[in-house]
């Protein structure tokens, strides 16, 4: 069935973007040669099912002002991200302006906080930052579940592109990172102040948000998106029912795995709908991570009172029992709405 023309990918686009890319990486290795050799503050990693609110937790963060984090903009430079969060700030920060002469809106437009499949809109909106993933970790949606990073990763290279990026700012990175869920452990050790945040939704409305997904981008919900988990070739073969069942199911499970094996300092659990009803409670404890590492941010909170929570059911009857019922012929659990 054919892809809706939203979700095609951009030949051209992309075609523009490696050239570029390829011309500026040459450059961006001996820039951040003269940067640090680690980032000097926590990074935050935010990890979960495809489907639990992580492109809204990513965007609540980046609108506080007190982190680093890939724009859409910053994100086109895959390959030279420090030179691209330097042209960001170019454009953005007041003490660099000159009577007016580049006049562009900042990250507090009310669109900030608007996505369609994760997808945000605005030059300066937060990215899922795929591209710079798979140059720096060999890592993608398609083969997330069987590439083993450590392997190929120049950590000394990678080190020194997020210093350069943190530098920039001067301010703790964030990054979105879903295609990384199975390899939380080589992050902690790649980074020992990792924090990740591990956004957890209620298991049938991430399996709907998923289908319905599905059903917008191929016009077919048994059509597989998002990243893989490594259960993949085993639910491929299944009903689409059971596919997004198993991947909230799978996918939970093996974060909580690798998240159990680190501190309880550099993880949070959240749940998304607690996050909707009060994210100064989560900024807090967000807080309290960087204090046990030795950090700190700032205290006071000036951001949402709130969030409007989107689980609500939107499937039918029928589809929806189906759902339910393959959660619990994986996990055992039964979903109570």
């Amino acid at each position: 069935m054919e892809i809706s023309a939203g979700f095609k990918p951009n030949a051209k686009l992309e075609h523009y973007l490696d050239e570029l890319n390829s011309l500026l990486a040459a450059t961006e290795i001996e820039a951040i040669a003269r940067k640090g050799t680690a980032p000097k503050y926590p990074v935050i990693f935010i990890v979960g099912a495809p489907g639990s609110g992580g492109t809204l937790l990513m965007q609540w963060l980046a609108s506080t002002g007190l982190f680093s984090y890939p724009s859409n903009l910053i994100a086109r430079f895959y390959k030279a991200p420090y030179l691209g969060a330097k042209i960001q700030r170019m454009l953005t920060d007041p003490e660099l302006a000159f009577r007016e002469e580049v006049m562009l809106p900042g990250a507090d437009n009310e669109e900030f906080f608007s996505s369609d499949l994760g997808q945000t809109r605005g030059l300066f909106a937060p990215n899922e930052f795929k591209a710079f993933f798979k140059h720096v970790f060999g890592v993608d949606e398609d083969n997330c579940h069987k590439t083993d990073p450590k392997a190929t990763t120049d950590k000394p290279y990678v080190l020194s592109e997020l210093a350069a990026f943190e530098s920039v700012l001067n301010r703790p990175l964030v990054f979105k990172a879903g295609p990384l869920n199975a390899h939380i452990s080589f992050l902690n050790a790649l980074l020992p102040n990792a924090i990740f945040l591990f956004l957890k939704r209620h298991p049938y409305f991430t399996a709907q948000s998923i289908y319905l997904a599905r059903e917008r981008m191929f016009g077919d919900a048994s059509r597989w998106s998002f990243y893989k988990v490594p259960q993949y070739e085993t639910l491929r073969g299944q009903t689409a029912f059971k596919q997004v069942a198993g991947q909230v199911w799978y996918s939970n499970k093996l974060i909580g795995e690798q998240l159990a094996q680190l501190p309880a300092a550099k993880q949070i659990v959240l749940d998304y709908r607690e996050f909707c009803r009060s994210p100064r409670a989560i900024w807090q404890r967000v807080n309290k991570s960087f204090n046990h590492l030795g950090f700190t941010l700032h205290s006071n909170y000036y951001g949402p009172g709130s969030f409007e929570s989107r689980n609500t059911v939107r499937l039918p009857e029928t589809e929806k029992q189906r759902i339910i019922a393959a959660y619990y012929s994986l996990s055992g659990e039964k979903i109570k709405l």
